[in-house]
C-alpha cells in the first residue's frame, strides 16, 4: 500500500447488509440549518434502525444549549455502532454510483485523505486545497463532535480535474468485475446509491498511478501554463470544506501528544472523503444566493464598494472580470465582478462586515430563492469557481 500519496485505500466500515440503507444514509449535517421540520422528518424516517444520523450533530441545533449532551450521545452510539452493527468492512476503495432526481449518475471513489497532504492556510503549499477560505470560527463545534470519536462519517467531496478520464471511469468500466456492498434509496428523496468494493491490488495501483500522474509537476505545467503558483494541485476540496479542515486541526492537536513514529501511521492522520472527476456531467456547479434582510440596496452597493476598496478586492460595474455576481433588490439589480478573484468568501466577508455594523440585517445562505418572501432584502447571486479553472490560482 503506497503511504506517500494524498488520496489512499482505506479500511472502510459497512453495516450489516440486513439494515435498510434508507434509513441507514443521512443527509450532511450542515444542510438545511433553517428548517427544523427537515431533520424532524429525517428522525422520523431513521426511526427503529440504526442511521448515520445518530453519529452527526446537525447545525440546525448548534444554538440549543444542549450540544455537549448530544456530542456525548454521538460518541456512545458510535461504540455501540462499532460493535453491533459496522459488521463489514472493504479495505481498499468503494466506486460509488449516485443517482440523483434528475436521473444523472455521479460516479466517485471512496478513500481516505492524507491530512499531511492537506493544509486551510491560504497560500500553503500542499497538494490538497480548499475551494474557499475557511471560516475558523466554524471548527471548533465540530472538533466537539470528532474528538475522542471511534467512527467518522463525513461528508467531504474531493475534485480531480482529469478531462481524460484516467482516474475514476476505468474503475466504473470494470465493476461488473467488483463486488456489490451495498444498494438502494436514499432517505426523503436523496435519490439511488451504490456501491462496489475495490481491493484488487492491481486496481488499486492503477488509481494510484493515475492519481499520480494527476498530480505531477509535468501535468501541472501543461495544463495550467500562466498559473500564478507553480506548485502543483492534486485535488481540491468541492464540498464538505469545513469538515476537512475540522479533521486537520484535529489532527495538529493530536499529532503534538505523539512521537514521529506514531504520527507515520496515526488514523487520525486520515479523513475519509469521496473524490469526483470535476469533468462528470452529472456535476453541476449551480449559484447560491446570500441573502440580506431588512436593509437598502443602495445602502449596500455603497457599503460594498468601501469595503472591496478597503480589501483591494477590486469592485467593478459590468460582469467582465474574474467574479461576476449580482447584487438585487426589490427594486434594482446590478451585475458587478472582482478584478481580484475572490471565490465566494469575498460576498461572505462583505455580507459578515457589513451584518457586523446593523444589528437588525439578518444574513442567510440558500440555493433556492423561491423559499424567500421577505419584502425588504437584497441578494447576492453568486456563481461558484468553474472549478476547472479554480486549479489555475
Amino acid at each position: 500500500m503506497n503511504t506517500t500519496t494524498c488520496f489512499a485505500p482505506a479500511h472502510i466500515l459497512l453495516p450489516a447488509e440486513q439494515i435498510p440503507l434508507e434509513q441507514w444514509g443521512c443527509i450532511a449535517c450542515d444542510q438545511f440549518t433553517s428548517d427544523r421540520e427537515y431533520w424532524q422528518r429525517a428522525k422520523e424516517a431513521a426511526d427503529g434502525s440504526p442511521s448515520t444520523l445518530n453519529l452527526i450533530l446537525p447545525e440546525v441545533y448548534l444554538e440549543d444549549g444542549d450540544a455537549d449532551a448530544r456530542v456525548e450521545q454521538i460518541h456512545a452510539t458510535m461504540a455501540d455502532y462499532a460493535q453491533n452493527v459496522l459488521t463489514r468492512a472493504v479495505d481498499g476503495f468503494v466506486y460509488v454510483e449516485r443517482t440523483e432526481q434528475s436521473g444523472r449518475v455521479r460516479q466517485g471513489l471512496v478513500g481516505k485523505v492524507d491530512l499531511e497532504a492537506y493544509s486551510y492556510q491560504r497560500g500553503a503549499k500542499c497538494t490538497v486545497r480548499p475551494s474557499e477560505s475557511t471560516v475558523e470560527s466554524r471548527i471548533p463545534p465540530r472538533m466537539k463532535v470528532r474528538t475522542g470519536a471511534a467512527l467518522e462519517t463525513p461528508h467531504i467531496m474531493m475534485l480531480a480535474d482529469d478531462p481524460q478520464c484516467t482516474l475514476i471511469e476505468p474503475i466504473a468500466a470494470r465493476k461488473n468485475e467488483l463486488r456489490k456492498v451495498y444498494e438502494g434509496e436514499l432517505m426523503l428523496g436523496g435519490g439511488h446509491v451504490a456501491g462496489w468494493a475495490v481491493e484488487d491490488p492491481a486496481m488499486i495501483d492503477q488509481i494510484e498511478t493515475a492519481l499520480a500522474a494527476l498530480g505531477s509537476q509535468e501535468a501541472f505545467d501543461a495544463k495550467y501554463p500562466d498559473a500564478a503558483r507553480r506548485d502543483p494541485l492534486t485535488l481540491a476540496v468541492g464540498d464538505g470544506n469545513h469538515s476537512l479542515a475540522t479533521a486537520k486541526a484535529c489532527w495538529e492537536e493530536l499529532k503534538k501528544t505523539l512521537t514521529p513514529e506514531q504520527a507515520e501511521n496515526h488514523p487520525a492522520r486520515w479523513c475519509l472523503a469521496e473524490v469526483c472527476n470535476v469533468h462528470s456531467p452529472a456535476i453541476e456547479i449551480e449559484p447560491i444566493h446570500r441573502v440580506l434582510f431588512n436593509v437598502d440596496c443602495a445602502a449596500v452597493l455603497l457599503a460594498l464598494i468601501t469595503w472591496s476598496d478597503e480589501n483591494m478586492a477590486g469592485c467593478c460595474f459590468g460582469g467582465e472580470k474574474k467574479q461576476p455576481f449580482t447584487l438585487a433588490g426589490p427594486h434594482m439589480a446590478n451585475v458587478l465582478s472582482f478584478i481580484v478573484t475572490v471565490c465566494t468568501v469575498g460576498v461572505y466577508s462583505f455580507s459578515a462586515f457589513f451584518s457586523a455594523r446593523l444589528l437588525d440585517v439578518n444574513a442567510s445562505t440558500v440555493a433556492d430563492m423561491k423559499r424567500i418572501t421577505a419584502k425588504h432584502i437584497v441578494t447576492f447571486r453568486i456563481l461558484i469557481y468553474n472549478l476547472p479553472n479554480y486549479f489555475n490560482q
